[in-house]
């Protein structure tokens, strides 16, 4: 199934071969046009438009995340500022290396709340989880991207209930939704994208980051992980190699560097819970957002090496000082480890002895290339 969508102003009636999917109030002044399609229709003619099928073999694949404007109480980006907030760079960038497919890895929307004070304020744009925010922290800027690329999109922990779950439901969530429909669902299931080559499993991590409170008891979501890594483990097909794509990783270096370096412990508590702390053996690289850095994270074939792509816009996070080659993460020793705090994204190519990674500064400019291949990952800085 593949889905195309519209937003249009206001109360208004969707283009033939539509149906709405949100209508208008005061949040969101405008209507959600969707038509949902069988992968067996190679094409669409819609409210004046031609939609193509996205291709299962999409050649370069681009993967970003974390690309909104932080705004939160104090913590003020500068959003009227590219240099500060080069979301629209990197947009401008991926397109021009056209991909046939956009992996976005969650956290769309960051302009929450300022408290810094008026001058500081002035800058942000609008606030809160609406239709101008939404557009100004994410349609606007990736507009060039949408028009000329099929997009697959995560949530993240911004775009939970109680944040940005209401412009998430309405606007991009992949499930299919009626008019309604005004509930936020705390939790979505895992699904797959099966390209020809390769599979994508899609798990919705965005109550897994520490501090997030989805559930009343931290246990309550430990276990509705491992209900849901038992679906990943489900989707998986034998023998063909797959990503298994979150928001949340399930491991990285964050700092400081020491016993909390292991992503979230909700997964992998639920990892332990479910699979006894080992993913499906198809899955050859897990790849993730939430930190606002990248990292690369190989740990010598004894579990999925993990990428961090959580510097496409956002904030960044600070550069990891420590050299964790050797460090234990979740009781697994870090054989390879490559990462920087500056903006980017990456460019991923597969062939059939695995995966090439271009990454990417905003303006296009190279700045590491990765190879991944039987749960193996190295880069090289150029």
């Amino acid at each position: 199934m593949w889905s195309v969508r519209q937003v249009l102003d206001g109360a208004a009636d969707c283009p033939r071969g539509m149906v709405p999917r949100a209508l208008p109030d005061a949040a969101f002044p405008l209507t959600v046009c969707e038509a949902r399609l069988p992968m067996s229709q190679a094409s669409a003619d819609l409210g004046g438009r031609r939609y193509v099928r996205p291709s299962a073999s999409p050649g370069r694949v681009a993967v970003m995340g974390d690309t909104g404007c932080r705004v939160k109480r104090d913590e003020v980006q500068h959003c009227d500022d590219p240099r500060a907030w080069p979301f629209a760079q990197v947009v401008r960038s991926v397109a021009a290396a056209r991909p046939g497919l956009v992996l976005h890895l969650g956290d769309f929307w960051y302009r929450e709340t300022c408290l810094a004070g008026p001058a500081a304020c002035a800058g942000t744009g609008p606030l809160g989880d609406t239709w101008a925010s939404w557009e100004a922290d994410f349609f606007r800027p990736a507009a060039p991207l949408l028009a000329v690329a099929p997009w697959i999109f995560l949530r993240g922990n911004h775009e939970i209930c109680g944040r940005g779950g209401e412009g998430w439901f309405r606007l991009l969530d992949p499930g299919p939704r009626a008019p309604a429909d005004t509930a936020c669902a705390r939790f979505t299931p895992p699904y797959t994208v099966r390209l020809a080559d390769w599979d994508l499993l899609l798990m919705d991590t965005g109550c897994a980051a520490n501090g997030t409170h989805c559930t009343p008891q931290p246990d309550e979501t430990v276990a509705e992980y491992a209900r849901e890594l038992a679906s990943v483990r489900a989707l998986a097909t034998p023998g063909r190699p797959a990503w298994l794509a979150t928001h949340v990783p399930f491991w990285a270096v964050l700092r400081p560097l020491g016993p909390d370096s292991v992503g979230t412990r909700s997964l992998q508590n639920a990892l332990a819970l479910e699979g006894g702390g080992r993913l499906p053996a198809s899955v050859d690289l897990l790849a993730a957002g939430h930190a606002h850095l990248f990292e690369a994270l190989d740990f010598g074939g004894t579990r999925p090496p993990q990428l961090v792509v959580g510097n496409s816009g956002t904030a960044l996070d600070p550069a990891i000082a420590a050299r964790p080659r050797g460090a234990l993460l979740a009781g697994a020793p870090l054989e390879r480890f490559t990462g920087f705090s500056g903006f980017g994204y990456g460019l991923v190519t597969f062939s059939r002895g695995g995966w090439r990674i271009d990454v990417r500064d905003p303006t296009g400019r190279a700045l590491a290339l990765c190879r991944s291949a039987a749960r193996r990952l190295e880069c090289t800085s150029l």
